[in-house]
């Protein structure tokens, strides 16, 4: 025969797996990733560490994202894609992006990390998981 688990049991389970589902919220940071576009001139690479995206070698799902920057100015997730990782992984701190000759700089950060700062940052709420 099979017991039934006490009452105290059962509350240190609940309030172990509502602990561990607030935790991300405890911590106080944002769990949302922002990519922000707006338009510059042509950046100068023989700079040290100045790179361009450029938008026609990127992959659909990554273009996705950037059209959506490119459209609104900004585009916010609080689920965060891999495509989204994938274009950070991309950029670097003083990257801009080209698109059919045009160069927008960038701002890209997730959670509280900053992939690119070549844009303002833009106005996006937090995300609290």
């Amino acid at each position: 025969m099979r017991s039934r688990p006490s009452r105290r049991r059962l509350l240190t389970g609940v309030v172990s797996v509502t602990a561990t589902a607030l935790a991300g919220c405890v911590d106080g940071m944002p769990h949302d990733a922002v990519v922000a576009t707006e338009p510059t001139s042509e950046p100068d690479t023989s700079t040290d560490g100045v790179t361009v995206v450029h938008y026609a070698d990127l992959p659909a799902d990554e273009r996705a994202i950037v059209d959506d920057a490119l459209e609104d100015g900004v585009h916010h997730t609080c689920g965060i894609p891999p495509a989204l990782h994938d274009f950070a992984d991309r950029v670097s701190q003083k990257s801009s992006l080209e698109r059919n000759g045009d160069y927008y700089g960038l701002w890209v950060r997730i959670s509280d990390v900053i992939h690119a700062h070549t844009a303002a940052p833009p106005n996006a709420p937090d995300c609290w998981l």
